[in-house]
């Protein structure tokens, strides 16, 4: 079932005995780096620092916990909170040889191993029944029954000695800061600048107050220019209407300075706490799985019923059905290629390969071909077009599209069609 490694959980295990007394996990946190799992015993809380993976592959037991200013969450916290928390459990052991964490559950029907697989955390639920086990593992989502005993499918990973996690959070947090500081700082530097030009324009409002109250200037005027700012006149609009239309813009600058300078006071303020500035990276991404993967049923072209047509200028294809039809859409044709249809009725999708948009005469040959192999009984037909990657499909209802971008025609019916385009068929 596994490809790497495997050894056998009862005999690996064998030598560490549970305790007499039940325990029980209380708090999980994570940093961007380890996962943080708090086991509550008898007078004691110990906490496991359990590596996220990437050069983060270290399962430590310490007293510390992680600081508020450490902690981040994703998808695989609230996981692991859901499932773990509260949980009363027989026993947690180390394998250091392997990087191997086990967590025993207190009647023994549960099992959850935490290692390392590609170089991510990953983690292994067992869950015991009268004869078999149920089997989750992280990394492919998928549940199987098996029967014991088991493998387990981690990479080796020696575990290394001395590790602090909390001074390798801490180093990690120094670096990405530094970073994040320098960044947070031009992006402050440019934002200060902007907003004190917004100011800048924003006092014109005293200028503009004053050519409302002398409005005898606007009156032939359909724009007025004030260094950057443009208003424009409507035609219909006398001299006092236009005296309003810039008072009001006047007044909405003056409201707007009080707005841009408190932004100005912040933004400075922001810039001079720089010890404040926020790490946005994303924690180490585990990609767990916590659903098997859906298997897509691809088209099987062999079912597919569709007639091809082709000369010198042009590669064609018609659906003879509606699943047909879907195929041809998303397989056979290409974002920039035409699809062709007859407008307000049911029947055949003709998709066209060719470097150029075809002329009338030719868009009457291919109304044609949709007429025949639509069964349509008009002469006249009336198709609409547009390319194919503006079609989409309508969930659940097997040949129905959707369109945009679509042009209209009206042409007549021709009968010999396909001999006036030269059209041989495969």
């Amino acid at each position: 079932m596994f490809l790497k490694r495997s050894f056998d959980i009862d005999k690996q295990y064998n030598s560490n005995k549970p305790s007499s007394i039940p325990m029980q996990i209380q708090k999980i946190f994570s940093t961007h780096i380890y996962i943080c799992i708090s086991v509550r015993m008898p007078g004691k809380t110990v906490w496991w620092w359990i590596g996220r993976g990437g050069g983060y592959k270290d399962i430590i037991q310490s007293d510390d916990q992680p600081e508020s200013r450490l902690r981040a969450k994703d998808i695989s916290l609230d996981w692991l909170r859901a499932r773990l928390k509260g949980v009363w459990i027989d026993s947690i052991v180390l394998d250091k040889e392997n990087s191997i964490l086990k967590i025993k559950s207190l009647n023994e029907e549960k099992e959850i191993y935490f290692g390392y697989k590609d170089n991510v955390l990953n983690f292994i639920d067992i869950t015991k029944n009268e004869k078999s086990l149920s089997l989750f593992f992280s990394k492919s989502g998928n549940h199987e029954v098996v029967l014991p005993p088991i493998n387990l499918d981690f990479d080796i990973v020696k575990q290394a000695e001395d590790i602090n996690p909390l001074s390798k959070n801490n180093d990690w947090l120094n670096t990405i800061a530094s970073k994040s500081s320098s960044e947070k700082e031009r992006k402050l530097t440019r934002k200060i600048k902007n907003i004190k030009k917004d100011i800048e324009k924003l006092k014109l409002y005293e200028t503009l107050y004053d050519v409302a109250r002398n409005p005898d200037s606007l009156e032939n005027m359909s724009i007025y220019n004030l260094e950057n700012i443009k208003i424009k006149f409507k035609k219909t609009m006398n001299i006092h209407q236009k005296a309003d239309l810039i008072f009001g813009k006047a007044k909405a600058y003056k409201k707007a300075i009080e707005i841009q300078t408190k932004r100005l006071e912040e933004t400075i303020k922001q810039q001079q706490k720089k010890d404040d500035y926020l790490v946005n990276d994303k924690p180490f991404a585990l990609n767990w799985r916590f659903n098997p993967p859906k298997n897509k049923i691809k088209d099987d072209p062999s079912d597919v019923k569709a007639q091809y047509f082709f000369n010198e200028d042009f590669k064609i294809a018609i659906g003879l059905n509606a699943k047909s039809n879907d195929y041809l859409r998303k397989t056979w044709a290409k974002k920039g290629d035409i699809w062709v249809h007859i407008e307000n009725s049911t029947g055949a999708h003709l998709f066209i390969k060719s470097k150029r948009v075809p002329d009338l005469s030719e868009w009457e040959c291919f109304a044609s071909l949709l007429k025949e192999y639509s069964k349509y009984p008009a002469t006249e037909i009336s198709i609409v077009w547009t390319e194919n990657q503006h079609v989409k499909p309508i969930k659940g209802k097997a040949g129905l599209v959707k369109f945009s971008k679509e042009k209209r025609l009206s042409l007549n019916y021709k009968k010999e069609w396909m001999n006036l385009l030269s059209l041989r068929s495969n």
